[in-house]
């Protein structure tokens, strides 16, 4: 029998986290829109919360581990909202909760 994962973060909350690519590690931090389990779509999510999935930059859509989809996007900034799906792990592991607002229960 298999246990879901509980998120360490919530909706709402803003985090910050350190992600690798092309050899560099840099730290991000941004908005937890929502929480994705596996098969959950991103670009799905994204539509539901009045964003364009199509002029988001590209990420992994369908989630396989748990992820958070989390938008980093600047302030005042016009181009593509900068979205991200870190995976619980990458985001917990080495993250925190900057700004502590959860989003209000439903």
């Amino acid at each position: 029998m298999t246990t879901k994962r509980q998120p360490k973060f919530q909706v709402g909350q803003t985090i910050e986290w350190s992600s690798q690519s092309a050899g560099s590690w840099k730290t991000k931090t941004g908005k937890v829109l929502a929480v994705l389990m596996p098969g959950d779509s991103a670009r799905e999510a994204l539509g539901k919360l009045g964003y364009d999935p199509k002029g988001a930059h590209d990420f992994v859509d369908r989630a396989t581990p748990p992820r958070y989809l989390v938008d980093a996007t600047p302030p005042g900034f016009k181009g593509k909202p900068r979205i991200y799906v870190p995976d619980f792990g990458r985001a917990e592991n080495n993250g925190k909760v900057v700004l502590d607002q959860p989003a209000a229960s439903v």
